[in-house]
């Protein structure tokens, strides 16, 4: 398994100095369930709102980006 690092920015950038070890093939899938996560504890507050995981490996190089978008429209709002 090689070592991924997952940075994270929702209009702040927060990058990970640690990674944690995961098998290619897995690497997709935790960073939907990262991503999901991270809306679905934003979407009460949010109207508005991207989130952005950026998976490198160890040479610093992006791997894969992932990109999720939350617009609510409310007509009573």
């Amino acid at each position: 398994m090689s070592r991924y690092l997952s940075d994270r920015n929702d209009g702040v950038e927060l990058r990970d100095d640690i990674g944690h070890h995961v098998d290619e093939i897995a690497l997709r899938g935790q960073a939907l369930q990262v991503v999901s996560a991270l809306m679905n504890a934003e979407a009460e507050e949010a109207r508005d709102k991207t989130f952005i995981l950026s998976v490198r490996d160890e040479s610093d190089a992006i791997v894969l980006k992932v990109r999720l978008a939350c617009q609510i429209e409310e007509a009573w709002s």
